[in-house]
């Protein structure tokens, strides 16, 4: 092989050959004092004033094959180099880091057979003859009986009889896993291999061993298929993978059994995967299993036994897959409009394989296809006003709206909230799917913000800050920190459609809402459209008890609620007025209360006297009334409200685009988050001239900054940038500039500029001045557009 030429190798020798030429070059070098390729021992040290540490073998095979696998595979390829006199030396390596898959993968029969080896133990030729059957014949042979078994079985439709072949199949999986896995004593390894942190580097030597044997079997050709048609039955079955799970989770005897599951798994999801969104056959009851397996892993990390192996479980589903890296986020965005096809599984309904960063920014991207779409039909429709001008007379202003290109909010920071519901008030669909821009100032103020995404977050801010105001009455905070919608709120139900346009606004032009509402409120928010399955029932099913109710002063026990088309029918078995009340807080009889008299005071509601007998509490339903009286207080209650906030929600945002993302998902997204990384903001930052991310002054003002209590960080963001909340993809999506205060003095605060996102800093005399200017800044600073 060393003779031949490029053109006369196969594919897999000319990989072959580049590879090992690279594990030379990086272990011995070329020997030439002129080298200067980096990719070269001798250029290395060459380049080098001071002494280089040298590559292990296990490093040099993983650099290797990255360069090899890369656009160029020969670039870096260094000239002078022969390998000829420089044999890859075989011996005992230093332990592995076992969070390191590049590594691990390095040390598989299968690289380290690319990388040639001296005595020919590793060679492409001895790993062929290696893996014919690295487990003896009859370990296979009774995997593959139990397949032919299953398949020549006669299906039943009976329920038990679907269950018991659904046992069956589980044995088979988990034969063919005890086949992957080894011995009984490798199960161990595993088992304590869980156990241990992600970053502990301390692995006994027969840790090494197993891991290694584990994954030259998971290459073996006969195993694959054997383990590709079982998957394929799992396919069939009409049991739910969830359930499929539970039934083979008794079989494994030790949490040690649970990693090489999912290895396998992601190994067979990964090689039948064709990089669509939609999948079926194999690939789909691959990732079926693994997202059973990760729900699993979350119940399993709110219990007290196994969380350190769930945890390390969940990584592994989330951390390690590549199955994010190989979507195209452009077309993942578009593919959101895209009816399901019958049998088929939507990859991006599963939470496992993603993030919430990751379904973020496809749903950004998603939305600003349909902001650019709006934009350019409101651009088509002025360019050809202007063409035929001559021949058409001005439009009507009613006609004006279908010119604009952005949806414009011109409104007084003292009445933002008020401004924003009458311009936003019956605006059309087409409107509310431009780009957001706000005007906002004061009417005897001269300062107008030029919104460049500042204004609209400190809008934003200001118009929830009014929203749940206690006085406004639309939402009542609770004990625990959340707020939620106001059972028998007086507000028309108008202004919660308002509200819900302007939640959709915010999350159509990526904007984060300092809100925090309970978990309930997102799932009745994608109760038709999440992907779990999670929500709140029909109303009206199951029995009717007696739920009290607290609302406007009066203390309500109600029996029965039915759909009367606009409104819901509210039976009342008791009223009474509560005795707290303002108006009725002196005396000792309680007032009267006519329901006839107040048949249709609440908005969405219509209250008429029960006729019918309410069942009594018993034993019997004690746990049937606590779930319905839950669901009543957290849904029922408030459900005309729900209903406004979810059409004028909806009416920005297309439902179909939120059918990939949990409850949690959305709240990440739409919440944000409080925590922040200095970090990140550090790197993201970025500079006016002559300030650079390297100047010891800069230096300065970061360490003092990273000096703080996160709080305090957290008000110089709000600073510069009006946000009270990170973004779900980091604060790296904030716009945040340092540039030098120009024509001020070292004894003048810092100002900042929301509009640009930009903090103006002086220069000060030392670290200690910074700092105190930089608090006065943070305490005395005000929201606005210029100075504070």
């Amino acid at each position: 092989m060393a003779g031949a030429t490029a053109d006369s190798l196969s594919p897999r020798e000319a990989a072959q050959q580049i590879i090992s030429r690279y594990v030379g070059q990086l272990l011995h070098g070329c020997g030439d004092s002129r080298c200067e390729e980096m990719m070269c021992a001798s250029g290395r040290r060459n380049g080098s004033e001071r002494p280089i540490r040298g590559y292990t073998a296990r490093s040099a095979r993983t650099i290797a094959i990255t360069l090899a696998s890369g656009p160029r595979p020969r670039s870096r390829l260094c000239p002078r180099y022969q390998p000829a006199g420089h044999p890859t030396k075989a011996g005992v390596e230093p332990p592995r880091d076992q969070s390191s898959l590049p590594q691990r993968l390095s040390d598989t029969n299968a690289i380290r057979g690319a990388c040639g080896d001296p005595d020919g133990r590793y060679s492409l030729e001895h790993q062929e003859r290696s893996t014919k059957d690295p487990q003896g014949p009859q370990d296979l042979e009774r995997w593959r009986t139990m397949l032919e078994n299953i398949s020549s079985r006669d299906r039943s439709t009976d329920l038990e009889a679907e269950q018991t072949f659904a046992l069956d199949v589980a044995k088979a999986l988990f034969e063919g896993l005890q086949w992957f896995v080894g011995d009984t004593a490798a199960i161990k390894t595993y088992a304590s291999d869980c156990a241990r942190p992600a970053s502990s580097d301390q692995y006994a030597p027969s840790c090494e061993v197993r891991g290694v044997a584990f994954q030259n079997r998971l290459q073996y050709e006969p195993a694959q298929e054997l383990l590709h048609r079982t998957l394929a039955v799992v396919g069939q079955l009409t049991v739910s993978e969830n359930e499929f799970v539970e039934t083979l989770a008794p079989l494994l005897p030790r949490a040690g059994y649970w990693r090489p599951l999912v290895a396998c798994l992601r190994h067979i999801f990964l090689r039948t995967w064709n990089g669509d969104v939609m999948l079926d056959g194999v690939a789909s009851s691959a990732i079926l299993l693994l997202e059973a397996i990760h729900r699993r892993c979350l119940e399993t990390l709110n219990k007290a036994t196994s969380t350190t192996t769930a945890r390390l479980m969940n990584r592994a589903l989330l951390g390690t897959s590549s199955t994010a890296a190989r979507l195209d986020p452009l077309t993942v965005a578009r593919s959101l409009r895209l009816p399901e096809a019958e049998g088929t599984t939507n990859l991006l309904r599963l939470s496992g394989p993603f993030t919430t960063v990751d379904k973020a920014l496809w749903l950004r991207i998603f939305n600003q296809i349909r902001m650019s779409e709006a934009h350019g039909l409101a651009a088509a429709n002025k360019n050809l006003h202007d063409e035929y001008e001559r021949q058409v007379s001005a439009p009507d202003r009613r006609l004006q709206h279908l010119e604009e290109h952005y949806l414009f909010l011109n409104v007084s920071r003292s009445t933002a909230l008020e401004d924003a519901f009458i311009q936003l008030w019956q605006r059309r669909k087409t409107e509310l799917l431009r780009p957001l821009r706000v005007r906002m100032n004061e009417a005897d103020d001269d300062a107008v913000g030029q919104d460049l995404g500042g204004v609209q977050i400190e809008f934003f801010n200001i118009v929830c800050r009014e929203l749940f105001k206690e006085e406004l009455q639309m939402f009542t905070s609770l004990e625990s920190g959340y707020s939620y919608f106001r059972a028998g709120s007086l507000q028309s139900l108008y202004r919660f459609e308002l509200c819900g346009v302007l939640f959709g606004l915010a999350l159509h032009n990526g904007i984060c809402l300092p809100v925090s509402l309970p978990m309930v409120f997102y799932h009745a928010l994608l109760r038709d459209a999440s992907c779990t399955d999670e929500g709140p029932r029909a109303i009206g099913d199951g029995l009717d008890f007696v739920f009290p109710l607290e609302a406007n002063g009066l203390r309500l026990s109600v029996s029965h609620i039915k759909n009367s088309g606009d409104r819901l029918i509210l039976h009342v078995v008791e009223a009474t007025q509560i005795r707290h009340h303002a108006a009725y807080s002196s005396g000792n009889v309680t007032p009267a209360v006519d329901i006839k008299t107040m048949s249709d005071a609440w908005p969405g509601w219509r209250l008429v006297d029960a006729t019918d007998r309410p069942i009594e509490i018993t034993a019997e339903y004690r746990k049937h009334f606590v779930r319905m009286y839950l669901e009543h207080i957290t849904y029922t209650f408030v459900q005309p409200q729900l209903k406004a906030f979810d059409a004028g929600f909806y009416s920005v945002i297309e439902r179909s685009s939120l059918k990939m993302l949990s409850p949690q998902n959305l709240r990440e997204i739409l919440e944000g988050s409080t925590h922040l990384d200095i970090d990140e903001l550090r790197r993201s930052t970025e500079y006016g001239h002559p300030y650079t991310g390297s100047k010891p002054y800069i230096r300065a003002f970061w360490k003092l900054v990273s000096s703080w209590p996160e709080e305090k960080q957290m008000k110089l963001v709000k600073f510069v940038t009006a946000a009270e909340r990170i973004p779900a993809a980091g604060v790296g999506k904030l716009n945040f500039k340092i540039h030098p205060a120009r024509g001020v003095q070292s004894r003048d605060l810092p100002s900042s500029s929301t509009c640009f996102g930009t903090l103006n800093l002086p220069y000060y005399e030392n670290s200690e001045v910074m700092n105190d200017k930089l608090t006065q800044a943070l305490e005395l600073g005000v929201e606005g557009f210029g100075v504070a």
